[in-house]
């Protein structure tokens, strides 16, 4: 009897986790980077048209507009290029750039390191999630156990770097006692992300310190990989797909390395490019259950996939995602000359301080797509009238209008507090 008791309560013990296992709808889009600059879009309504406080790598939409610090949901929608698979989703997606630490003890320099591909799974239980809202910007990595942020090192071998200290740890970074970065050589290191799930329903951004995002209820970081499935606070009650964020290196040395804040910490960035309803229509009416790393499930018949379409129940390979995405690519964004003429790579020291440097005036590159035909800022509507230098006025591009009524008065528009929408 005590040897059945003791059986039926280790069956119990269990079976009683298994609720939490809960099999999910996902889709996956794989990404280049579209440039390294530093820019944030997560801080222009704190710091305005300035370069940002460290290095970023970017994902996502392309266009002269979209790395700059005040990309807008509309410049997002308009832009003309994708470094990712999926047509519908014009988000920007961006990280912390990742330096290699040259002669560490010695005339150190800073080289960026590249990216091999990165990729975003949407994961949610279908007909349960609501989509971004348009024009949503989110960030995680404050809380690195929340993010459940990790690197693992595939195919783990001895740094073999010759320079002075190279296969140390990076000290300033706290590199080796941290742990994020190896210091091993890895055939291909990947770093993943997780982004919170749940929206006051109010807020785009957060304001005043306040957090319009949070993770769900019970998301420990401990006890649970995922919490798309978890209830949502009563402050945040609005259920979102949870965001997983991969960042591949391929052949990474080991040794000194650090991120372009200076720290060891990865976080990332979110600016949702979707339209809403579209993902929406996702979000209720795919279903699949296909949350493993490598998916052979992607919601291709509500997805757009640019060049090889996706085959339902099919994997595939890295090696070929990656060639398959380079034959998408859009042209690549001068950034020297359209963004910021700052040297990111190469350096004899991690460029740091918001507001310092040189940002370039976007209206030195404005063109007729980067306008609205029609634009309502406040309760007024105004129409393009033509494009032209607007130097000396600090607008926030070379986009002139008149109002539409009352026509005659030319305008150029610079950041204020009433809010602008694209209308055309």
């Amino acid at each position: 009897m005590g040897l059945y008791l003791k059986l039926t309560m280790l069956l119990l013990l269990l079976v009683t986790p298994l609720p939490l296992l809960v099999k999910a709808t996902s889709m996956k889009m794989d990404f280049l980077s579209s440039g390294v600059v530093r820019t944030d879009p997560l801080m222009f309504s704190r710091t305005g048209q300035c370069l940002s406080d460290h290095v970023h790598r970017f994902y996502g939409a392309v266009s002269n507009q979209t790395m700059r610090p005040d990309v807008s949901y509309q410049d997002l929608r308009s832009a003309s290029g994708n470094t990712g698979t999926v047509e519908e989703n014009k988000s920007l997606y961006w990280n912390p750039a990742i330096y290699k630490v040259n002669n560490p003890n010695g005339a150190k320099t800073y080289t960026v390191v590249d990216v091999w591909f990165a990729s975003a799974y949407y994961i949610f239980r279908t007909g349960q999630a609501k989509s971004f809202p348009n024009g949503l910007k989110m960030k995680t990595g404050d809380t690195e156990r929340l993010s459940r942020a990790q690197a693992e090192c595939v195919a783990e071998y001895p740094c073999e770097r010759t320079d002075e200290g190279g296969c140390q740890g990076y000290g300033p970074s706290n590199q080796k006692r941290h742990g994020f970065l190896p210091i091993t050589a890895c055939a291909e290191l990947e770093m993943s992300i997780i982004f919170p799930t749940c929206w006051d329903g109010i807020n785009l951004e957060s304001k005043d310190g306040v957090k319009h995002v949070v993770y769900a209820e019970n998301c420990d970081g401990d006890h649970h990989d995922e919490c798309f499935d978890f209830p949502c606070p009563a402050s945040h009650p609005v259920k979102f797909p949870e965001v997983h964020l991969y960042v591949r290196v391929l052949n990474y040395e080991g040794g000194a390395h650090v991120f372009s804040d200076g720290t060891d910490i990865f976080h990332s960035d979110y600016f949702s490019g979707w339209v809403e309803e579209e993902l929406q229509n996702v979000l209720d009416n795919c279903e699949n259950d296909s949350e493993a790393a490598n998916p052979d499930a992607f919601c291709s018949d509500f997805l757009t996939f640019r060049g090889k379409p996706k085959e339902e129940g099919e994997q595939v390979d890295d090696d070929d995602i990656v060639s398959d995405l380079k034959k998408i690519q859009p042209d690549p964004i001068d950034i020297k000359s359209t963004i910021s003429p700052e040297n990111v790579s190469g350096i004899s020291q991690l460029l740091r301080g918001a507001c310092t440097g040189t940002l370039i005036n976007a209206g030195n590159n404005t063109t007729t797509s980067e306008c609205c035909a029609e634009k309502k800022v406040g309760n007024t509507v105004y129409e393009l009238l033509r494009i032209g230098s607007t130097a000396g006025y600090n607008c926030l591009d070379n986009c002139i209008y008149q109002d539409k009524e009352n026509p005659g008065q030319e305008f150029c528009f610079m950041v204020g507090d009433l809010v602008s929408t694209c209308m055309k």
